[in-house]
């Protein structure tokens, strides 16, 4: 272990590993920028509804904790306490943060967080404007919910602070690595200002998004705080996360419904399923409404949704408007099938084409819940550019074991216009048989690592930065580095090591330093050191 620093290491609370890791084999994790940096997708942690309605609402969802954060500066605003904003989402102050990580479902209680000031718990924004806005990396793509936010209580003077809190949140989302964000949700959160907020601990707030929003990679929030016009600039929270839905490992199984929509025209129809699965029969596309003749591109493509979809705010349910298309799948007799998920293309031509979808189902296929079962809305902002939306399947109860026929509704409308809007490969995904990865332990669509816990609570462990400057240089030879009367070595000894190795420490500090800023080296002989640390 080669010392390059001129101070004295010392074996106190650390573990003895951490504190010679820090000494001569590199920073330990959370102190350097660059290994946070490397490490970023290893710092999730979790959090827990406060309410029993939202335990319901939110019971097959999953927590998302950022991986980063970063505020786009204005006037010298800056991050105070660390410019990738950790605090917000590394469990700091949290009283159990180790228990839900991005993976994890929704616990029944999330952890509360401890109040009032401190800069290791919290993260501020200072020299802060009216209105600022933090870029959030969720460290994969996912289908977004909802938001849990431990707002401020910080004190000074023995007052409340608590006007420095989020206020408002006004969120739109990238699904392309944070290049392009589209949407405009208003979240409006509640300021901590009670006297009992000056000590203890608080349990947060959750809200959900108006509609789910699919493939999201990057949140953009822009963020306020209590005090009037943005008077005090400060602007601060103690901890974050989102909830959503997994993106399931593997590749998918058969489609089982497939529609291209190339050759189409009103006079010669080409809204038959091109699907090849074994086992099920999909229906031909349908509609109320005139569906027009494919048109963007060549070679053309795209189902147009012309004047004649003129809806301009999403159906209620699945029975108040015509503007619809609609399709089955029916298992064949003695058949069944587990759904995975359903895509989709949009393409606006304008900037005031419609931008809006919902997509409702009917398991049974009769119409007997009246097309009330809502599996996902969102909307699209992009001009002249194919968008792909997503919407996840797998694990519904009643889209599992699927015997019988079950039809699916898209709505579409304009919230700012009714302009011409496309559709096209509109597919429906089987459950693949053979999963790549486990449940346990995969990798997400961005390459992060995802632990989930199971079912009783425990979690695979991650060994890969294990190893010199963690796995991925190798172990240098020492005979090479250093003479011997720059090593010094250490063989254990009866009862506690602990005196015996701080005293190599304590000589290799004392070396002179060398041009390549090493000192010396200590050397562990093979053998089981014992400490009482």
């Amino acid at each position: 272990m080669s010392d390059r620093s001129g101070g004295r290491a010392r074996l106190g609370s650390r573990s003895m590993v951490e504190e010679l890791r820090n000494r001569f084999g590199g920073r330990s994790r959370g102190t350097s920028r660059s290994n946070r940096a490397k490490l970023k997708s290893l710092r999730h942690r979790g959090l827990r509804l406060e309410t029993l309605e939202k335990r319901q609402l939110l019971a097959a969802d999953i927590v998302i904790a950022p991986v980063d954060a970063d505020l786009i500066s204005v006037n010298g605003s800056y991050l105070n306490y660390d410019d990738d904003g950790q605090n917000w989402y590394n469990g700091s102050g949290l009283t159990d943060a180790s228990m839900v990580e991005t993976g994890d479902p929704v616990p029944a209680t999330w952890p509360e967080h401890e109040s009032g000031h401190n800069a290791g718990r919290i993260e501020r924004i200072r020299d802060a404007a009216e209105f600022n806005t933090l870029i959030v990396d969720l460290g994969g793509s996912f289908n977004v919910n909802g938001m849990t936010l431990w707002n401020s209580t910080e004190v000074h003077d023995g007052t409340l602070q608590t006007d420095r809190g989020f206020e408002n949140t006004r969120l739109s989302y990238s699904t392309d690595g944070g290049i392009t964000f589209f949407g405009d949700d208003l979240l409006t959160w509640t300021e901590r200002n009670a006297a009992a907020d000056l000590e203890g601990t608080f349990a947060p707030e959750v809200q959900s998004l108006p509609l789910m929003v699919s493939n999201v990679t990057h949140v953009r929030m822009e963020v306020d705080n209590f005090s009037p016009d943005g008077s005090d600039n400060i602007v601060m929270a103690s901890e974050l996360r989102f909830i959503g839905e997994q993106q399931y490992p593997g590749s998918a199984g058969e489609i089982l419904a497939d529609y291209q929509f190339s050759n189409h025209t009103a006079s010669d129809p080409d809204l038959v399923s091109r699907d090849s699965a074994t086992g099920s029969t999909a229906s031909d596309i349908t509609s109320p409404q005139p569906l027009s003749s494919t048109g963007i591109g060549q070679p053309a493509r795209g189902l147009r949704l012309g004047p004649a979809w003129n809806s301009t705010s999403r159906a209620n349910s699945g029975s108040n408007s015509n503007d619809y298309i609609e399709f089955s799948i029916t298992p064949d007799s003695g058949q069944s099938l587990d759904l995975d998920y359903l895509s989709f293309q949009l393409y606006r031509s304008e900037s005031d084409s419609k931008n809006s979808f919902a997509v409702y189902y009917d398991q049974g296929g009769s119409g007997s819940d009246n097309f009330n079962s809502l599996l996902h809305g969102g909307q699209i902002n992009s001009v002249n550019t194919w968008e792909s939306i997503d919407v996840a399947l797998r694990g519904r109860p009643d889209l599992t074991n699927l015997s019988n026929e079950v039809k699916f509704r898209i709505f579409f409308w304009g919230a700012d216009g009714v302009d011409d809007l496309y559709v096209d490969n509109v597919r429906v995904h089987e459950v693949g048989t053979n999963v790549v990865g486990s449940t346990y332990a995969h990798y997400g669509t961005s390459g992060h690592l995802i632990q989930p816990l199971d079912e009783l609570g425990n979690r695979l462990p991650d060994f890969s930065a294990a190893g010199y400057k963690y796995g991925e240089e190798p172990i240098p030879n020492v005979d090479a580095l250093f003479d011997s009367s720059r090593i010094v070595t250490v063989s254990p000894g009866a009862g506690d090591d602990t005196s015996r190795i701080q005293n190599a420490i304590d000589q290799v500090s004392a070396f002179s330093l060398r041009p390549d800023g090493f000192r010396g080296l200590v050397q562990l002989t093979a053998g089981e050191f014992q400490t009482d640390d």
